[in-house]
């Protein structure tokens, strides 16, 4: 009797044959998201997440945070909280916060940057303007929230969007004044008195698109007293007629152009 011993091969499975299929999923993914990040990087714009100095005109001096020398600034200086700015007389000084705020000085103008905070879906910034006069715009972009907040010697304006004008003289003083002139949107005006080594909030009013609020020495006196005088009316018209309304205005329109 003869006995026929069959053979079979039994194959069996490698690691390699379990995890192959997962790496070639892995190695496709990796390059449909390497291929995604090339285009976005060769054809899709970005934006700078810095906020820079531009000096269209004149001179402006530079104090950096933490610094006790003023220097004179150069065109394109990336700032950051706790500058503080003094634009020559006749010169001009913009920043750009992050393509969201556009902040425009003009001649003999003193500015602090108190606070800037960009992400978490909004950005929030606090300016102080010791002196002159300032624009600002936030209308060009408005993928996120933005919060501004200028601080003057005696008003605290709050903006959540649009373009607006803030002056700062010393409204208690001879000649002196305080305004805020809306040219989009609407803002928050809170008026301050000095009590002692205090300020006191005595007011808090809406100013709206093409209002202007202003603040003289006799109207900061009627504050003193408890009162409530005018302060709100038209934005008035050699304003709108100055050489620094139409640049501010001319340069708007380059922000909006395509």
């Amino acid at each position: 009797m003869s006995y026929h011993r069959s053979h079979h091969r039994v194959h069996r499975r490698h690691l390699v044959d379990y995890f192959l299929p997962l790496f070639l999923f892995i190695a496709f993914a990796l390059v449909i998201i390497l291929a995604r990040q090339l285009y976005v990087d060769m054809f899709v714009k970005h934006e700078p997440l810095d906020a820079y100095l531009f000096i269209p005109q004149g001179q402006v001096q530079i104090l950096p945070a933490g610094s006790f020398t003023w220097d004179f600034a150069v065109n394109e200086t990336r700032v950051v909280a706790g500058d503080e700015f003094t634009v020559g007389a006749g010169g001009r000084g913009t920043v750009r916060f992050f393509q969201r705020l556009w902040m425009r000085m003009n001649g003999d103008s003193g500015v602090l940057l108190s606070k800037i905070v960009s992400g978490g879906g909004g950005d929030q910034f606090e300016i102080g303007l010791k002196s002159g006069q300032a624009w600002f715009n936030t209308e060009a972009y408005r993928e996120t929230s933005v919060e501004v907040s200028v601080v003057t010697a005696h008003l605290r304006i709050n903006s959540d969007g649009g373009v607006f004008e803030v002056e700062n003289s010393a409204a208690d003083s001879s000649g002196g004044a305080e305004a805020v002139r809306v040219l989009r949107g609407k803002v928050e005006v809170t008026v301050l008195v000095q009590d002692s080594d205090t300020l006191r909030e005595v007011e808090t009013l809406e100013v709206g698109e093409g209002q202007e609020f202003s603040m003289t020495a006799s109207v900061y006196s009627a504050y003193q007293k408890f009162q409530s005088p005018e302060v709100v009316g038209p934005v008035n018209k050699n304003f709108v007629e100055g050489e620094w309304y139409l640049w501010n205005s001319a340069e708007d329109e380059k922000l909006e152009a395509p």
